[in-house]
């Protein structure tokens, strides 16, 4: 019996080894395919334009020119620049972005709108599909005219319908009593939003309710 137990181990130990074997191996292949667009894009950097323009990009330079490097430190307002607008245009549509998502997201969990289900599916909707990079760059380009234009990298940050659901669910999880209340007490709909709801998901205020509840739990006991 010790025998076939040993041999049982053993033929378990070989069979994690070989699994083991092939999950690092595929690990290594999925870690180096994702390293090769950041070699590509070193590799463009010691390449000279014209062979970037004839070949595009390699692994490997092509025609090795540090022409690149040479107008980064001749000019580094260029790069001073670039990075300047990406944080103007990130903290700009993270900011706009989130002002809207979250009145959209308020809008959608009020029960009292008629119309919620009917937003909320056409919203979803929009997540089970995607035309792709050829047609969003056809749209922004020929349609909507933004061509050469910041807009065209504001406007996608105004709007994720994802984030949209994660809020709706958050704000629907505040009770209705709460919004009642502020109503009779003669808060609009913007001052309920941003004054009784939005305060109410903090961190802070969600472990001030909960003591509340459990104070109000114990006497309720008692």
């Amino acid at each position: 019996m010790k025998s076939k137990d040993h041999l049982g181990k053993v033929k378990a130990g070989k069979e994690v080894i070989a699994l083991n074997i092939i999950a690092y191996l595929f690990c290594t292949i999925i870690a180096l395919l994702c390293l090769i667009p950041f070699i590509m894009v070193v590799s463009g950097s010691f390449s000279s334009e014209s062979a970037i323009l004839k070949n595009g990009f390699s692994i490997l330079p092509q025609d090795f020119s540090v022409e690149a490097y040479q107008t980064v430190f001749q000019k580094p307002m260029i790069v001073v620049r670039a990075y300047l607008v990406t944080f103007l245009l990130t903290l700009a549509g993270t900011v706009f972005g989130l002002l809207i998502q979250t009145m959209t997201a308020y809008v959608l969990a009020r029960k009292d709108f008629e119309w919620r289900n009917a937003f909320s599916f056409f919203f979803y909707f929009t997540t089970l599909f995607n035309g792709g990079l050829v047609p969003t760059f056809i749209l922004y380009t020929q349609t909507l005219g933004l061509k050469d234009s910041y807009l065209a990298l504001f406007l996608p940050l105004l709007f994720s319908v994802y984030n949209l659901l994660i809020m709706k669910s958050y704000i629907m999880a505040v009770p209705d009593s709460l919004i009642d209340a502020a109503k009779i007490d003669g808060c609009g709909e913007v001052r309920t939003l941003f004054q009784v709801v939005l305060p109410l998901r903090t961190g802070r205020h969600d472990r001030r309710r909960k003591r509340i509840m459990t104070v109000d739990a114990q006497a309720v006991s008692l």
